[in-house]
């Protein structure tokens, strides 16, 4: 049988202490969720490509990556060669899903796909 995994989200995370915020969840937590948005395929931005590499190779914790973007088809391998343990992208923003899907998980990463409610 599974055990249960908490992943806390640095979603609402003190941005001027983020490393301090990290360091906290890891106290009960070894998996780290990073919520990534480009105002583009959702109406909010979040962290940049480069904020959110950044984060995922100075991190602790492994980083579940949870990519809202308009590009995952470019974008969502490169997570995962920087070594996101998990990356996932939204189906509706994928132009070749079985292709990313493979490209994902060629460097390491899980693969997870979302859907975008109302589509």
């Amino acid at each position: 049988m599974s055990s249960v995994r908490i992943c806390p989200s640095i979603l609402n995370a003190d941005r001027q202490n983020l490393f301090s915020e990290i360091l906290r969840i890891a106290s009960v937590s070894d998996l780290l969720h990073l919520d990534v948005m480009d105002n583009k395929f959702v109406p909010n931005f979040t962290f940049s490509f480069e904020e959110a590499v950044h984060i995922i190779e100075q991190s602790p914790l492994a980083v579940d990556s949870h990519l809202m973007i308009s590009d995952p088809d470019i974008q969502a391998p490169l997570y995962a060669e920087h070594g996101s343990a998990s990356v996932t992208f939204h189906l509706e923003a994928a132009s070749d899903v079985k292709s990313l899907i493979s490209n994902i998980a060629s460097n390491g990463a899980r693969v997870g796909i979302a859907i975008k409610p109302g589509t």
